[in-house]
């Protein structure tokens, strides 16, 4: 788990996903991952044209269009990543956006 941890803060998304799938070949193909781990997966399917992985959870998904809605919603700039960190604060793709070096901006 440290590697998989260490590859999402460095936001090595396609290393991320290929490990993912040797470490935990059941809990993707049943969508039963840990949280951080569905969400990165998520905007990994996201961000690429062609994922190597898909993983489908409706919850986490409606989470982050959510997510994408509100944010279209603020201007751009500092008071866009502070309004979305009290909502979403606590999601990677806020932490993949907004983070810097391991810590909010």
């Amino acid at each position: 788990d440290y590697y998989l941890c260490g590859l999402l803060l460095d936001r090595r998304l396609d290393r991320f996903a290929a490990e993912l799938v040797r470490y935990y070949p059941q809990s993707v193909s049943q969508s039963r991952l840990p949280r951080y781990y569905a969400q990165a997966l998520l905007w990994y399917a996201r961000q690429r044209t062609r994922p190597a992985v898909l993983y489908r959870d409706a919850a986490v998904e409606a989470n982050q269009r959510d997510y994408l809605d509100y944010s279209r919603t603020l201007p751009p700039g500092p008071q866009r990543a502070n309004l979305l960190r009290r909502t979403y604060g606590e999601t990677y793709w806020w932490w993949y956006e907004y983070g810097k070096d391991g810590t909010a901006q």
